[in-house]
């Protein structure tokens, strides 16, 4: 039995407070409106599930009965096809790859709340009814500004640029992201690739020009770390990117090079944590309990000589796990980007990409079930360990007991969402 979300909020936000905040920022500081109530972060502790059983106990006795096309489904956030209904071929797939998340892009958006929410309620239908019958994270991108898939079904949100410019403080901007992840979740989502925690650099302002808050590494924490905290709070997975770096290119076409942190700059390995082009990677690790990382497709000599971040176990555990202390959900950027492909064909780099320390896999491209049998392969001739999947598992299933995602599927079932204001 699923527990109620953890996520509460004590302050009313309505269109109106947000589209003050993005208009008319001065005229607020001036004239000094009564504070909302201080929005508390969510503990992310053991609470009760059912009986004696903690978050933790519930999620290591679920993987420990999947069997391994469970497991290995429960890795992979996929596309659902390409328009606002899921395709027969994936409903199809279900039943022999199980996949743990699906993402919808702007052709999976239909044309109104309502539309989306019956998509959501699709494929959540479609997870419980296959496999172990666990819950689907449903993710969007959902910067803002120039990268916001929800054109005409939610309200706008700026994009970060705007944000960093904006003398907006962290407090304003918190409770302007806390109601667009209160759309999101009512729509059904429950993952946000966001926010970027990365500063603006010269070598990755073409790249991030207005997806990144700002050139100052303590604003793009104060801001970032307000979208994490928010999304939260409205029972949404935040996942920060990219890390450690977006570097000098685009990864859907090539694959960059990630030099901010230099060699003089790594040496030892230690030093590269407390680079400025960590630190809001860093704060939100040790201040917010920061839930999840996506990695980048990035070339990084001074951490890695060798292998790019994707795939990389002195970056990902060493550098990420091991220096920087997480311990929340590693998840890749996709698999199908040039990035990567120029190099790796998907099953395989999915295959490396666990073995450097991921926990979940995205893969865009209709070739997902060759990666799930390139896991099952994996662990069949021990190139990797059923353990080291449950290990993935475990922290996948923690999250989605946490945002009550069973929960949220019934509620779109029962139409319970249906308003988003």
């Amino acid at each position: 039995m699923y527990q109620k979300p953890l996520f509460w909020y004590t302050g009313a936000v309505n269109t109106q407070t947000i589209l003050a905040l993005l208009v008319l920022p001065v005229l607020l500081l001036s004239c000094s409106p009564a504070p909302a109530p201080e929005i508390q972060f969510p503990v992310y502790a053991d609470p009760p599930i059912a009986g004696p059983a903690t978050v933790r106990e519930t999620a290591t006795s679920l993987a420990a009965s999947m069997d391994l096309r469970e497991l290995a489904g429960q890795i992979l956030i996929v596309s659902p096809g390409n328009s606002p209904a899921p395709s027969q071929r994936f409903l199809a797939l279900q039943d022999s790859v199980p996949v743990g998340g699906v993402i919808l892009m702007r052709y999976n958006i239909g044309e109104d709340a309502a539309a989306v929410q019956d998509m959501n309620a699709q494929l959540q239908q479609a997870a419980l009814n296959t496999g172990a019958g666990i819950p689907l994270f449903i993710s969007v991108d959902h910067e803002g500004g120039t990268v916001f898939r929800l054109h005409g079904v939610v309200d706008r949100l700026p994009d970060a640029a705007e944000l960093g410019k904006s003398g907006l403080n962290g407090r304003q901007v918190q409770e302007l992201y806390y109601h667009s992840g209160q759309q999101l979740r009512r729509l059904g989502f429950s993952m946000n690739y966001a926010p970027i925690l990365e500063p603006l650099l010269p070598e990755n302002r073409d790249f991030l020009r207005y997806r990144a808050y700002s050139t100052e590494p303590e604003r793009v924490y104060e801001l970032g770390g307000a979208m994490t905290t928010a999304m939260l709070q409205a029972g949404i997975l935040p996942v920060a990117k990219h890390f450690p770096g977006s570097g000098d290119g685009d990864p859907h076409y090539t694959l960059p090079l990630f030099a901010a942190i230099s060699d003089a700059d790594a040496a030892p390995l230690s030093a590269a944590a407390r680079h400025p082009a960590l630190y809001g990677f860093r704060r939100a690790i040790h201040e917010l309990q920061l839930p999840a990382i996506m990695s980048a497709h990035v070339r990084a000599p001074a951490l890695d000589p060798v292998l790019p971040a994707t795939i990389s176990p002195r970056i990902q555990q060493q550098l990420l796990r091991d220096e920087l202390g997480f311990s929340g959900l590693v998840i890749t950027d996709d698999l199908y980007m040039r990035g990567m492909t120029l190099s790796y064909r998907p099953a395989e780099a999915g295959v490396l990409a666990l073995k450097a320390g991921a926990d979940m896999l995205l893969v865009m491209g209709p070739g997902y079930p060759a990666v799930h049998d390139a896991i099952r392969t994996a662990v069949a001739d021990g190139t990797l360990t059923r353990s080291r999947l449950e290990e993935s598992v475990i922290r996948i299933l923690e999250h989605k007991l946490r945002l009550d995602l069973a929960g949220q599927a019934q509620g779109l079932r029962s139409g319970s969402s249906a308003q988003l204001n």
